[in-house]
C-alpha cells in the first residue's frame, strides 16, 4: 500500500481538526504530503513510519497556524469586492493591503509565485529553486526584483 493510500485521510483529519476548514485543510495535506516526499529519504531511518508521517504533519499545521497568527486578520467585503482589515487602523491597513494586491498584479505569475512561497509560505531560496526547477541565482533575483518593484511603486505611490 502506497504512503498516500494508507495515510492521506489521517493527515485530512488532522488538519482539519487544527484549522477547521476544509479547503484549507486540503491544501494543508498536499503541503505535508510534499514534506513527506522531499525527505522520504529520511522517512526509511524510522521504524515507527506512521508516527513520524503524523510529526511531520502536526509540526507543518502548527507551523501554519503561527504563520496566521503573525498576519494580519482580513474578511471578506461583499459590497468593495475586495478585503478589509479588521483592527484600530482600518483606512490606513485598507490601503496598504490595496497597494499590495496592485503591485502583485503588476508581477508575472512566476514572480507572484516566488514571493508568495517566500513570504508567506516561510521556504528558502533553495527550497524554491528545486521546487520550480529554477536556479537559486534565479531566485534570489526574482525576488530582488519584486521587491524592488514593489518599493518604486509604494514610494511614487503607484
Amino acid at each position: 500500500m502506497s504512503i498516500w493510500n494508507k495515510n492521506s485521510q489521517r493527515i485530512y483529519q488532522n488538519c482539519l481538526k487544527i484549522c477547521n476548514d476544509q479547503e484549507t485543510a486540503k491544501d494543508l495535506q498536499q503541503e505535508v504530503f510534499i514534506k513527506i516526499f522531499k525527505h522520504v529519504h529520511v522517512f526509511k531511518d524510522y521504524d515507527n513510519k506512521d508516527a513520524w508521517i503524523q510529526f511531520v504533519c502536526r509540526n507543518h499545521c502548527l507551523d501554519f497556524l503561527r504563520r496566521q497568527k503573525a498576519r494580519p486578520e482580513f474578511i471578506a467585503n461583499e459590497n468593495m469586492g475586495s478585503y478589509e482589515v479588521v483592527g484600530d487602523d482600518f483606512k490606513s491597513e485598507q490601503a496598504l493591503f490595496y497597494k499590495l494586491e496592485q503591485v502583485l498584479m503588476t508581477l508575472n505569475i512566476l514572480d507572484r509565485m516566488i514571493l508568495e512561497l517566500y513570504f508567506i509560505g516561510g521556504m528558502n531560496g533553495d527550497d524554491i529553486s528545486k521546487c520550480l526547477g529554477l536556479s537559486k541565482t534565479s531566485v534570489s533575483l526574482k525576488i530582488k526584483k519584486a521587491l524592488n518593484k514593489a518599493s518604486f511603486f509604494f514610494n511614487n505611490d503607484g
